[in-house]
């Protein structure tokens, strides 16, 4: 999946993660609702000003914004395998923990 379509799925599953509209999230940024819905169906996109302040708005990383991270709030990890590769003798490993 390419950037952009991951940025628009993550960027409206926040906002209705949220219970915001359109309009109430246009106006807590102080942008139109023309411009979210745009962001949403990926037509726009926003500035890098834009991403910080969209992830700032969310309390995330602009990786996890973008999904070059996944982000724990909407791809929790929980009952995942954890694949690692341990480093010789004495290392801390936590291969096949879970989170």
């Amino acid at each position: 999946m390419e950037q952009k379509s991951l940025f628009k799925e993550n960027f409206k599953m926040l906002r209705t993660e949220q219970g915001l509209t359109q309009k109430q999230l246009a106006d807590l940024m102080r942008i139109s609702y023309k411009t979210v819905s745009h962001w949403e169906t990926g037509y726009t996109e926003p500035s890098i000003a834009q991403l910080i302040a969209i992830a700032d708005f969310f309390h995330l990383s602009l990786d996890e914004l973008v999904g070059r991270e996944e982000n724990r709030r909407l791809f929790p990890r929980k009952n995942r395998a954890v694949a690692c590769v341990c480093r010789g003798k004495g290392s801390a490993c936590v291969c096949g923990a879970l989170f």
